[in-house]
């Protein structure tokens, strides 16, 4: 089976960022506004697939907050590369997905202040995560203690979790 880990100072500089692996650990953090993060943990024959993102560990794809303003851009319009949506993540995990305490996955959607003066906002992005074995119901587990963000103007962004079943209990302490 092969691992990959993510560490504190990975870098991945795209807009559509896919990793599959058997086990799956992140402690970093993934930042790339508006991407899209596909990260898939697949079962073998002889161990089940597995996410965690470690207590430090991001994964931002939120929308950027741009300001064109004249004033901040010394007389000239902004020229910056705009990426106002929040992007999507997706955690499918064919075994146990994980989320740390402390862990955090944003897909916010940005804003930006035009030249004009205007504000142009962009739309909240998305967050599916997936703990279960293909026609199997094996019990796995979905461990949220992370904080999940997909805050939006108007509206905010969508969650889906997929599992075989789910009980929500109050976390215990160590």
């Amino acid at each position: 089976a092969h691992d990959s880990r993510l560490g504190p100072d990975d870098t991945l500089p795209a807009r559509i960022i896919a990793l599959s692996a058997n086990a799956i650990e992140q402690f970093g953090d993934i930042h790339s506004p508006s991407a899209r993060i596909n990260l898939v943990a697949r079962a073998t024959n002889t161990a089940p697939g597995s996410i965690t993102l470690g207590s430090a560990a991001s994964i931002d794809v939120a929308g950027q907050w741009v300001n064109d303003s004249t004033l901040v851009n010394g007389g000239n319009p902004g020229v910056a590369e705009r990426f106002l949506d929040g992007g999507a993540v997706s955690l499918l995990a064919q075994g146990d997905l994980t989320l740390d305490a402390g862990s955090e996955i944003d897909a916010s959607a940005g804003a930006t202040a035009g030249e004009n003066g205007r504000t142009r906002s962009g739309r909240a992005g998305s967050i599916a995560l997936a703990s279960a074995i293909p026609n199997q119901n094996t019990l796995t587990t979905l461990d949220l203690r992370g904080e999940l963000r997909a805050y939006g103007f108007g509206t905010g962004g969508a969650l889906r979790l997929t599992g075989v079943g789910f009980r929500v209990a109050e976390s215990s302490s160590a």
